[in-house]
């Protein structure tokens, strides 16, 4: 035989034999997956992977800026039933004909997700009966053209305690993060916007929601059916897509912390109905069209909170035993006879202007004109409908003394260089004389 003809067959049998190898080496990232002991770190390698996949061990699945799971599927893209396993650094794009399959399906505890990026019209992430589980550092967008009716949750919760959610991005979907008879979840630092509602509870116990944001949805936080929940340092604004639109909802809640939130520019700052034994303190209300609506509420304490030009500072209807004291009206003309920071004439919030205009929308052009003036002070709305506040405070509690001091350094800072100036000018004009 040639010479030739022997490198070529032997060439041709090295090359065959070479893609037999790589072929059965070949393996799918469930096949990696399933190989892998606990504990193992899996890297993944740039790409985009197509396939769903289970995660059923405490494995770490670390992807990068450029590994992308393009699922679509009627099951999940990522599915952990592990405890203890993390899942961080890559983006999902998931399609899936039934809209209430999550793009990632957690039904395990104590698993880190972290650095993940969704795109989807489904649900973003489902906790089934999860707990303890990270929830950082994730951005959900949900189909910005389907209309709010036909989009799906960002974050869901169900019967899931002890979870943490916090430095999520949600936007363009139903409810930014929902969750439905679940126990001491802890929401921080979420922004959401562009949705129905940004949080949304519902028959929850001791939710902790601190410092997060909602803005452009038609309502920021509806907090239904809970105890103790606590919502602090959150910020509640332009949430006026409808006609209901509210910064904040109280409805069947009971021994709830409400405080240092900033609630402005909604249709309804806080509206609490058929709420009992909460506290709402430290708040700042302003610029809503009503700042505080109760509705069948009673023994709620409102205290040291800014009221500060709504439409319609407040309304009461069929609530009673609710504690108003010394909270900050700005429209209240007040008289500090003692020296107290208190006003000795009491605030009454009349709601007449507002009972005119929701039946009469036109008359809304009329606010604080003096026909209005003058009609309001004729005609008065049932006593048990008003808020009455016994010894409003005389100036805002939540002006920063910071701002303050900033203020004045500025001032200093502008009066020294127009002093130097001033002076500099008179000695160069001495000089020329």
């Amino acid at each position: 035989m040639p010479k030739r003809s022997l490198i070529f067959i032997t060439l041709f049998i090295a090359g065959f034999l070479f893609i037999a190898f790589d072929e059965a080496n070949a393996q799918s990232l469930q096949e990696i997956i399933d190989r892998a002991e606990k504990g193992e770190t899996i890297q993944l390698p740039d790409g985009t992977y197509e396939e769903p996949i289970v995660i059923d061990k405490p494995i770490q699945l670390v992807g990068s800026a450029d590994v992308v799971f393009k699922v679509k599927s009627d099951r999940p893209a990522i599915t952990i039933k592990a405890n203890g396993a993390t899942l961080e650094q890559i983006a999902v794009e998931y399609e899936s004909g039934a809209n209430d399959t999550p793009a990632i399906l957690i039904q395990g505890s104590q698993n880190v997700i972290r650095s993940v990026t969704i795109e989807t019209a489904s649900v973003g992430i489902l906790l089934d009966d999860a707990h303890e589980n990270l929830l950082s550092d994730i951005s959900i967008t949900g189909d910005e053209n389907l209309p709010i009716r036909e989009r799906r949750r960002g974050i869901d919760l169900w019967k899931a305690d002890r979870n943490t959610i916090e430095h999520a991005k949600i936007s363009h979907v139903e409810d930014g993060i929902y969750e439905e008879f679940c126990e001491e979840n802890v929401f921080r630092n979420n922004i959401v916007t562009h949705s129905r509602y940004g949080y949304h509870l519902m028959f929850t116990e001791r939710t902790e929601l601190y410092h997060n944001e909602s803005y452009e949805n038609i309502s920021g936080m509806m907090i239904m059916g809970t105890k103790e929940t606590h919502a602090y340092e959150n910020t509640l604004k332009f949430n006026q897509e409808d006609v209901q639109s509210l910064g904040l909802l109280l409805y069947d809640v009971y021994d709830s912390r409400i405080e240092h939130n900033t609630i402005a520019h909604n249709r309804i700052g806080i509206l609490v109905e058929e709420a009992y034994d909460n506290e709402i303190s430290y708040n700042d209300v302003t610029n809503n069209f009503i700042g505080l609506q109760f509705k069948r509420a009673e023994n709620n304490v409102i205290t040291h909170n800014a009221f500060d030009a709504n439409v319609s500072q407040g309304q009461a209807e069929d609530s009673m035993m609710n504690e108003t004291n010394a909270n900050y009206w700005s429209d209240h003309h007040g008289l500090d006879v003692t020296g107290d920071g208190m006003s000795d004439l009491s605030y009454h919030v009349d709601p007449f202007y507002m009972h005119l205009a929701n039946k009469y929308p036109a008359f809304r052009l009329l606010f604080q004109s003096p026909g209005m003036i003058f009609l309001d002070s004729m005609m008065h709305t049932p006593k048990e409908e008003q808020l009455v506040d016994a010894s409003p405070l005389m100036e805002n509690p939540l002006s920063s003394s910071e701002t303050f001091n900033e203020h004045n350094t500025a001032i200093a800072i502008i009066s020294t260089t127009l002093f130097l100036m001033s002076i500099i000018t008179i000695y160069m004009g001495v000089r020329q004389t």
